[in-house]
């Protein structure tokens, strides 16, 4: 049974539920049980990363090299540890929770979290291990940085200037990263809550709070918003409409299937995931897959299972997206057509609001049947005169309503 090691790893206040005795004695432990001889540290803005880490070099001996590589998403650490050749990777953050809470997730040298049993191992020494005589010594670097930009602007060709961005950056790590990314790819975007002060993390804004992305979204934008550590997100569209994760796995899971590339046709998540994305899993007939709550629990069973990982969720959100309304124009022109309708007085089944779904066969095609008028169709076409009984639907031409007879 762990004491101190959680779903993600060891979080509390520190000075009070997180104590400087408790993390110098597991970090003793750690090299005991995992004898790293070399360490990288990241952070996020939190103002007591800098307190926690003299704290983790002290429970190092001089045999262990450590680098802080700074502030950085929690994402970048997989890729610091292989291209530095890192034993061990210690990222300091408590994510989505407020600034005064902190904690430390340790990855192993191929990019994962540390299972259970390793934890518990570590745990067990906590009584017996004894603090090194001459600490660790810990250099910092800006390298960290420089490679995980260049990795993110390498990771595809996607045209970020197609599309106009709204980023919350929560006041965390992502806070300059992302602006770099997006400034090197020519985006068209504004940042906002990328001040960080130490204390205004995670604070009314962010991923947790997407009441911030809502009130200064404007039309045609695509709202991104990251949490403290910036492994977590939520979009907001242009309508104010919070799209969350489950929806996010959703679009994605049916993307990457229609693609040839949901392996096995498995979806993990947590049993976090509400009853209708569920439902919508089975419907889709994939495998689902559900796990403790925990990122490292859902990694373990994309692993066994041989899911696959979309590289850029992001990216692939925008691209079905776009497929999406593509789709919806070719509806609209050549099948279905929706009316709004103001008034439910013609039809005792129809109220005020409703929309009717008109089929183009019965009526034909014209000029207005496509987005924008674009159609180069002269009077209408394929149509046939309308008979008593027929529902006749049509648009005013001054005030835009839409009317049936």
């Amino acid at each position: 049974m762990k004491k101190y090691f959680g779903t993600d790893g060891i979080r509390g206040i520190p000075g009070e539920s997180l104590k400087e005795e408790i993390v110098t004695k597991i970090f003793s432990s750690v090299e005991k049980i995992l004898a790293p001889k070399s360490v990288a540290i990241i952070l996020d803005t939190r103002e007591s990363c800098e307190m926690i880490t003299e704290w983790i070099v002290k429970g190092f001996s001089e045999e262990v090299s450590i680098t802080n590589y700074g502030i950085l998403p929690s994402g970048s650490m997989p890729i610091l540890l292989e291209t530095f050749n890192e034993d061990l990777g210690i990222i300091i953050s408590a994510s989505h929770n407020p600034s005064e809470y902190n904690g430390i997730k340790l990855i192993d040298k191929n990019g994962s979290k540390l299972d259970d049993d390793l934890e518990i191992q570590i745990e067990s020494e906590l009584e017996k291990v004894s603090l090194p005589e001459n600490n660790a010594k810990i250099k910092n670097s800006t390298k960290g940085y420089d490679i995980y930009l260049q990795y993110l602007k390498n990771v595809n060709e996607f045209k970020f200037d197609k599309f106009n961005l709204i980023i919350d950056a929560a006041n965390g790590s992502a806070f300059k990263i992302i602006e770099d990314l997006l400034s090197a790819k020519n985006a068209q975007f504004n940042i906002i809550s990328n001040n960080p002060d130490g204390k205004n993390i995670n604070d009314n804004c962010g991923a947790t709070f997407p009441e911030n992305l809502q009130k200064n979204i404007s039309n045609g934008q695509i709202g991104i918003s990251f949490d403290g550590d910036a492994d977590r997100l939520i979009m907001v569209d242009e309508n104010q409409q919070v799209v969350n994760g489950d929806l996010l796995l959703t679009i994605l899971s049916k993307y990457l299937s229609e693609k040839g590339n949901l392996n096995g046709d498995f979806v993990v998540s947590t049993v976090m995931s509400n009853y209708g994305f569920k439902l919508a899993m089975n419907d889709f007939g994939f495998k689902l897959i559900e796990t403790p709550v925990g990122d490292k629990y859902v990694a373990e069973a994309m692993k066994k299972n041989n899911a696959k990982e979309p590289k850029n969720p992001i990216f692939e959100l925008i691209s079905t997206l776009l497929v999406a309304l593509v789709l919806a124009g070719i509806i609209r022109t050549i099948f279905f057509q929706p009316f709004g309708i103001p008034t439910g007085s013609m039809k005792p089944n129809l109220l005020v609001g409703d929309f009717l779904f008109v089929n183009k066969f019965s009526y034909g095609f014209s000029r207005y049947s496509c987005p924008f008028s674009i159609c180069p169709i002269k009077d209408r076409i394929f149509f046939s005169e309308p008979k008593r009984g027929d529902v006749v639907v049509f648009r005013h031409p001054k005030s835009g309503k839409d009317y049936i007879k």
